[in-house]
Parts: structure tokens; sequence; C-alpha cells
């Protein structure tokens, strides 16, 4: 096995930088370049997407007292709420997941330079600054980039800890540690890699540890207000058939999570691209592997990998036996650690053809997912629903808005006169859990039956409804109602539609008041 380590290693250049070197070159100019970058990807069209699921419940928590989302998480929505009081605009609500994207990438650019040199901090810089998934997390009224930056800032001052051991820096980490789990709890499993190394860096040197005990019980006992919240909020999504439907995920899955921070979703179908994504993935994580073996002597390589490891494969085994939480966004606190990596296994290849040539192969996937990103519409067109119905409504129509997080976003952009009603799953069904269990006709007509008590013509938007369902609904409208309109914006579907027997009363009235302006004439 060394022996292969030493074969592989010749094609790498792994001595350490040059203090002098880095001095006299300057990292001014590719620091200026990912940050611009960064910040052009970020900023074009950041209002063009209307708000999705996600968005729709950072607006209900910013806007209300308590939920236990809120309450479990609470450090993004106190940043948000100023935002959120002097302008509404989706592109306003989004600037700080901005700039929190952009500082992320600016980080993740020095740890890499730090570590090693500033080659390598300009790769992992670039992939963070192209990196489809990290841009559209940049362009949405969530809380992800705020988590990457703490995990990330958390990390920095970690590295400097082991350099220098100053106590002003475990104290930073600690805060910084605070604001990750106060953005989203799972992120407490940093501590796991971040203790690991400390406490093999203590057995190597013999420094004062006590320090940092103390720092890391302050995080601990500064969360304890929330932690009742946290595993309150865990209970919930324990609780969620829909999560019980996910896929759950392998042994084999952990190196597709990882590429994704590169590379963006792309799904699970078995299409060539899909294998060719795979092949992609298996390629990354080999390279990212190959150079924590050959560098595994420099502890702060140990603590990026043990970053990327260790709460992967915790989060995995929590996956697959109780509660699914497989999601990518989920995962981001960890994904610099497999950008940093990446970036400097490419930065040690001695051929800058070489180098140029897969820096450029790297980013053909990136590439082909943003201009997919920028061109096509993936999100719900809820700005156009609601303009087509304020377009056409009348007086009397009543509108009826199915589930709550749909009616959130049809209140953040409805400017008509209507009162609207929201329709809760609970208001036809005996829970809310049924909702995702086989739909059939007599489902349909239990949700049209309670909207349709009332008025005439009668506003239905779904959006996100279970699978199956939209063909039930559609089908008892045809049969039992009168249609008078069906119009789809992506995901969005809006009926409006009356009472056949008060429309046959309508058209008898009409043809009775022509008759009798025909006798009087």
């Amino acid at each position: 096995m060394s022996t292969l380590l030493e074969k592989v290693s010749s094609f790498y250049v792994l001595e350490d930088s040059n203090p002098k070197t880095e001095r006299r070159i300057s990292w001014l100019i590719p620091f200026e370049i990912v940050i611009l970058i960064a910040t052009a990807l970020r900023i074009y069209q950041l209002g063009a997407e209307n708000l999705w699921i996600d968005e729709a419940f950072s607006l209900r928590d910013v806007s209300t007292d308590f939920t236990i989302a809120k309450a479990a998480r609470p450090l993004y929505f106190w940043i948000l709420t100023p935002f959120y009081e002097i302008n509404q605009e989706d592109w306003f609500l989004r600037i700080p997941a901005v700039l929190f994207g952009i500082a992320t990438t600016a980080l993740i650019f020095h740890i890499g330079r730090m570590i090693w040199d500033t080659k390598a901090g300009t790769i992992a810089g670039l992939l963070a600054a192209v990196s489809p998934l990290y841009i559209n997390h940049s362009q949405e009224v969530r809380m992800y980039t705020f988590l990457t930056l703490t995990a990330v800032s958390a990390m920095y001052f970690t590295i400097r800890t082991l350099q220098t051991w100053h106590f002003r820096y475990m104290l930073a980490t600690a805060v910084c540690l605070w604001f990750s789990v106060l953005t989203q709890p799972v992120s407490i499993l940093l501590m796991l890699p971040i203790n690991t190394m400390i406490l093999y860096s203590f057995l190597q040197n013999r420094r004062p540890l006590l320090p940092w005990i103390l720092t890391q019980l302050m995080v601990i006992i500064a969360w304890l207000p929330w932690l009742s919240y946290a595993f309150q909020l865990t209970n919930y999504y324990a609780e969620q058939k829909f999560l019980s439907q996910m896929y759950r995920p392998g042994l084999i899955d952990i190196h597709i999570l990882w590429s994704k921070f590169i590379i963006g979703e792309y799904g699970h179908n078995h299409t060539l691209l899909h294998s060719l994504v795979r092949i992609y993935a298996f390629i990354l994580t080999v390279s990212a592997a190959v150079f924590v073996a050959i560098d595994r002597k420099r502890i702060e390589t140990g603590l990026i990998a043990l970053w990327l490891l260790l709460p992967t494969i915790i989060v995995l085994v929590m996956s697959a036996t109780s509660v699914n939480t497989w999601v990518v966004r989920y995962m981001l606190f960890i994904s610099p650690a497999f950008l940093l990596l990446v970036g400097a296994a490419l930065s040690k290849i001695k051929s800058k053809l070489v180098l140029v040539s897969l820096c450029a192969v790297l980013l053909i996937p990136s590439a082909v997912k943003l201009f997919q990103y920028y061109t096509e519409i993936d999100r719900p067109q809820w700005r156009l629903a609601v303009q087509y119905i304020m377009d056409r409504e009348r007086p009397q129509d009543k509108i009826a808005v199915y589930r709550h997080s749909n009616s959130i976003v049809f209140d953040h952009y409805y400017k008509g006169r209507l009162h609207w009603d929201e329709v809760l799953p609970t208001q036809f069904l005996v829970n809310e859990e049924d909702e995702f269990e086989e739909w059939n006709e007599q489902t349909a007509r239990k949700l049209l039956d309670t909207i349709s008590k009332t008025g005439s013509r009668h506003w239905l938007v779904l959006a996100r409804i279970p699978r199956g369902s939209g063909e039930y609904i559609d089908a008892v409208l045809q049969s039992d109602y009168r249609v008078l309109e069906h119009k789809k914006f992506n995901e969005v579907s809006i009926y409006l539609f009356e009472n056949k027997a008060k429309s046959a009363a309508l058209q008898n009235n009409d043809l009775g008041l022509s008759r009798n302006n025909g006798s009087r004439m």
C-alpha cells in the first residue's frame, strides 16, 4: 500500500509552501477574480424565480412570533427580520443569502491558502464560486448559506487554534459553533471532527486543554435554551410520512452526495447522463481520498477529512435506521471540506497542462447545470398564477388555496380585492397525514365539497399536491361541476369552476329576463 502511495505521490508536488515565495506571489488577484465570479453568479437573476415552499416557511417564521421551526433554529430569522420589515420583494429578501454565500467562498479560498497554498485556495474557491448548489441556495430566502458560513468559520478558527493554541481562537470557534447550531441543529455534529483533532493535537504536544474544554462547554450551555425545541423539531420530522417515503441511502450514495456539492443535483434516474455523473463523482472522491492518504501527516488535512467523513457517516446511519435526513441542503455544513480536498488535490499536480485540462473538465458539469439553472423555470410560477386570478376575478368570487405552505406564498403575491380562504387536509380528512395515502375520487370530492358550499364561482389554487391527487380532482371537477378555466403555471394549477345547479339557475334567470324583455317589446 505504501509503495502504491509513493507512486501516486510522484504525480503531485507536496512540499510545504515557502512563506518567502508566498509573499512574492500576489494572492489578491486570484482572490478578487474568484469573488467577482461568485458575486456575479449570485446576483444574476436574483429575483427571477418565484418563492418556493421552503421560502414560504421562511416568510411564515420571520413574520410569526413562535413556531417550532423558528424556535429550534432562530438565528437566521433574527437576521432576516430587518430585511423583511424594510422590503418584502423577493430579490431583497434573498440579499442575506447572497452575502453569506460570497463570504463562504472567500473563507474557503483563505482556508485553502492557509493550509496549502494560493493555488489550492484558488481552485477550492473557484469550485465554491461556480457550484450550482451553492448558487441555488444563495438565491433563496433560507438559512443554508449562513449555515455553511458558520461551519466554515468554525473550522477556520479551529485551524488557527491548532496552529497557535491561543484562547481567542478557541473562543471564536465556540461562538461559530453556537451560531451554527442555532441555524441548523444537525451541525452540532461539527463538534466531533473538531474535538477529535484538538484531542489528537493535545496528545502530540501536551498543550493546556482546560481552556478548550471550557469553550466547548460554553457551546452546550449557551444552546440549552433552544435544545428542547431542537428535539421537538426532530420528533416532528420523524412523524412525517413523506420522510418515510424518501429514498434511504446506502454506502454507495456517499460519493454521490459529496459530488453534488460541486456539480449540483442531477436526480436518481438511470439515464446515460446520470451514469456519467456517478463515474464523475467516483473520480472526485478517489482524488480527494488519495490526496488525504498522501498528505496525512498534516494535521489540518486530517481535520478537513474528518469534517467531511464523520458527519456523513452519522447522518447516513441515522437516515438508514430512523429519521431520514439524507437531504443535500441539510449537509451543506460539511460541503466546504470536499471542495477544499478536491481543490488541494488538483493544485498539487505538477503539469500545468494536466492541471488546466482537469479543471476545465471538472467545470463542465457545473457549467451545464448553471446553464439549465438560469434558462429553465424550476420553481412554481406563483407571480403569473396570482396575476392571472387578479386579472379575471369578480366581486362575488371565492378563492380557496389548498395547503398552508401554498397559502403563505399566495398571500405574499396576492394584491387583489377578494377575501380568500386556506383549505387544510384536516378540513376534509380524519388527520393531516391521510393526505399522503392513496387518493381516490371520494377524497377529491370531499375537498371540493369543502370549498363549494357558498358563492357561485370558485377559484381553486393547487401546488405540490400528493402524487395522483390531481387526476382525481380534475375528474371530479369535470363530472360534478362546470369548469370555466383551468391553467397551469409550472407546479401551480388553477381552476375556476361553478356548481352546475347554480349555473343552470343563472342561465334560466337570464332566459326568463330575455323573454320578459321580448314580450314588452
